[in-house]
């Protein structure tokens, strides 16, 4: 993987397997934001460095918020893996908040997350809050 791309090459070879990161910052009612990037930061002002962070920067592939709680992140197009593995997300910045992976689509590198308080009750994210992704994936279909 090229340098900056928030992922890493390989290190199981022949497995052939990809390991990135996504992060996005809560906005509320609104779609959340990338992080600024300057470096990684869990406190309250949560950020995210740019080289790690593997999400998508095409305009028209920005985050998008459908209902509350309820996002749609895709990654860069340098991750065109056919097999996504595992996809793991955690909410970063308020004690009891949790995300859930609802579905994975490698065709749109498309990853759809819903964010909960501890009752089990759909929250946005807000501002001082980042969700975070891990995605595990294979560069191959065999």
């Amino acid at each position: 993987m090229p340098n900056g791309t928030g992922g890493q090459s390989s290190l199981d070879y022949p497995n052939g397997m990809q390991y990135f990161r996504i992060a996005v910052i809560g906005a509320g009612a609104a779609a959340p934001t990338l992080p600024v990037g300057a470096a990684a930061n869990l406190s309250a002002t949560p950020d995210f460095p740019t080289r790690a962070n593997a999400i998508s920067r095409a305009a028209a592939e920005i985050p998008t918020r459908s209902a509350v709680g309820v996002y749609a992140i895709q990654y860069d197009k340098r991750f065109l893996v056919p097999k996504v593995l595992k996809a793991v997300a955690d909410v970063y910045g308020v004690a009891g908040m949790w995300a859930a992976i609802t579905s994975v689509n490698a065709a749109t590198r498309t990853i759809n997350v819903t964010t909960y308080v501890a009752n089990g009750t759909a929250t946005d994210l807000t501002t001082s809050m980042m969700l975070v992704i891990e995605v595990e994936a294979m560069d191959t279909n065999t």
